[in-house]
């Protein structure tokens, strides 16, 4: 979610970017080939409950698909461009 168009454009850079790593294969743990993140903007924010604050970090195998798809961002050359 984002709260002003400064980042939607960041959003929308990295998930374009994103995608030609994954169209050129420089990237290759995602499971699908395209992606399907939605941008939206923020709507009014609620507070989770006490136990689901850190969730992650007190449940470390947690739920759906969190987990480390690639540690570095790869570096952007003229032909990923």
């Amino acid at each position: 979610f984002t709260t002003d168009s400064i980042q939607k454009d960041i959003a929308q850079d990295i998930m374009s970017e994103l995608q030609k790593f994954i169209d050129t294969k420089r990237i290759n743990s995602y499971a699908s080939k395209n992606l399907s993140t939605r941008i939206a903007c923020a709507a009014e924010f609620y507070e989770a409950h006490e136990a689901h604050q850190e969730y992650l970090n007190k449940h470390p195998n947690g739920y759906c698909n969190h987990f480390l798809r690639f540690r570095s961002w790869p570096a952007i050359t003229k032909s990923s461009q």
